[in-house]
């Protein structure tokens, strides 16, 4: 006689795993040729997050909302991580060039 345990239904033994879910859905990455800024726009959990790198600072918040949607607070230590991956992953000459052009030359007065 077999009895049926609803608590442990649907549950994974260790030889099959579920298949990963993937957590974030990159709708648009961008990266300017003229070294101006990287620029991406994700999805994680049916709310989107823009993450753009300009001026060699990076920035991570959620795209414009007329109501913003809740959301727990480590989805956006999510998109920051990731962006930081994605910037260094970016080519040296373009770091380079980027850096070139955001250089603040003031003089020394005297």
């Amino acid at each position: 006689m077999q009895t049926h345990i609803p608590s442990l239904a649907g549950r994974h033994t260790g030889a099959e795993r579920p298949r990963k879910r993937r957590l974030m859905k990159i709708i648009d990455e961008t990266l300017q040729e003229d070294a101006s800024a990287w620029t991406a726009v994700v999805e994680v959990r049916g709310v989107r997050y823009r993450a753009s790198f300009v001026a060699s600072k990076l920035t991570v918040g959620l795209v414009p909302y007329k109501h913003p949607p809740r959301r727990p607070r480590w989805v956006e230590q999510h998109v920051r991580t990731w962006s930081e991956q994605q910037i260094a992953a970016i080519s040296e000459a373009w770091m380079d060039m980027h850096r070139t052009l955001y250089e603040t030359n003031t003089p020394a007065t005297t």
